[in-house]
């Protein structure tokens, strides 16, 4: 009777034994879940600034979303002939950033959000509110804030464009929508003032249509 009663005490303590994790926090949410976007802020732009728009990405669209540590201004960004920050050059040092994280996949969108005046080399354009580059976007608030062109502040019109900016990476980007003659749709293109991007729609309007490889 002892053997069977330490056999069966062994048995027990055997099938409370668990390799598996404890069942803490949400358990839908997997550890080694790759990112979707990462909000990557320039110099300049506050880490509440970022994680908001992070957060709202999230909550718009469930992608998963992280914020990561901000890129740091370099002279080389910089070109004084145009007096603007060059995107293509913010880029390459995004690209950098996150050449070794390794919960990237093959599809992660990189989003990079800067408070200064850009453009692009070789841009025939006086300015860029937003530049787009293989699976990465550099989206620029230096002319969409309306204090920054001498009119009153509003937080609240700054955010509404800056996410249909946003939004519309985001389509293209990651959806892989094509630009749109549709005003109503935020892939609406192309957008050469503010009163084409306060007219355009904020969302996706189900019109929109696939671009071609």
């Amino acid at each position: 009777m002892k053997l069977k009663a330490l056999i069966l005490c062994f048995l027990l303590l055997a099938g409370c034994s668990t390799t598996r994790p404890a069942g803490l926090g949400n358990s839908k949410y997997a550890f080694n879940r790759h990112v979707d976007v990462y909000v990557i802020p320039l110099d300049g732009v506050p880490d509440e600034f970022s994680k908001m728009i992070a957060e709202e990405i999230r909550k718009q669209h469930a992608l998963h979303t992280k914020t990561v540590t901000r890129i740091s201004l370099s002279k080389s960004m910089y070109d004084p002939n145009w007096n603007q920050y060059m995107s293509n050059r913010i880029a390459d040092e995004a690209f950098k950033l996150t050449n070794k994280f390794q919960d990237k996949h093959d599809k992660t969108f990189l989003l990079v959000i800067t408070n200064l005046d850009i453009n692009a080399e070789g841009s025939h354009a006086r300015y860029n509110y937003a530049t787009h580059f293989n699976h990465l976007s550099v989206v620029s608030t230096a002319r969409i804030d309306p204090k920054n062109i001498g009119e009153q502040e509003n937080e609240q019109l700054k955010k509404a464009r800056l996410f249909k900016l946003i939004n519309k990476a985001i389509g293209q980007q990651v959806y892989g929508y094509a630009a749109s003659s549709d005003i109503r749709s935020v892939m609406y293109s192309p957008i050469t003032s503010l009163q084409d991007l306060d007219k355009m729609g904020s969302a996706f309007t189900g019109s929109e249509q696939r671009a071609q490889p």
